[in-house]
């Protein structure tokens, strides 16, 4: 198996770069900030739709919601998403998302379940 780049997305629904603008620079956020710094930031941004599912359903597969078919509600596992592709890349995925049908219907080919609790000690397994 190849070793491969380490790759974190972070979405958060409802987080506009309003919200963003606000945190940059505050000792509060200093984590945060430093993602923002040595990471990839896109400030000027449009949503493809208003709603989430939708909107993420285009993030990860890099198609409109009305050629996706997917939403909130609804998934389309005949579309290939970023993590289909990630996967046949040999990368391992990781999640921590809401038990919500599109959430665990976009992670059910992870590498493990999405409990924080996991998360955490997969994590601390790591270092």
């Amino acid at each position: 198996m190849s070793k491969n780049s380490n790759l974190l997305i972070i979405t958060i629904d409802s987080f506009g770069s309003d919200q963003v603008s606000k945190m940059i620079n505050s000792d509060m956020f200093s984590n945060f900030n430093n993602l923002l710094k040595t990471g990839i930031y896109f400030s000027n941004s449009v949503s493809s739709s208003d709603s989430t599912g939708s909107s993420l359903g285009s993030i990860f597969t890099g198609k409109y919601p009305f050629k996706n078919k997917i939403g909130h509600f609804r998934f389309n596992s005949k579309i290939k998403t970023l993590f289909d592709k990630l996967s046949e890349k040999e990368y391992s995925l990781y999640s921590i998302t809401p038990d919500i049908m599109f959430f665990m219907e976009l992670t059910k080919k992870f590498t493990w379940d999405n409990s924080a609790e996991n998360c955490i000690k997969t994590y601390e397994s790591m270092l």
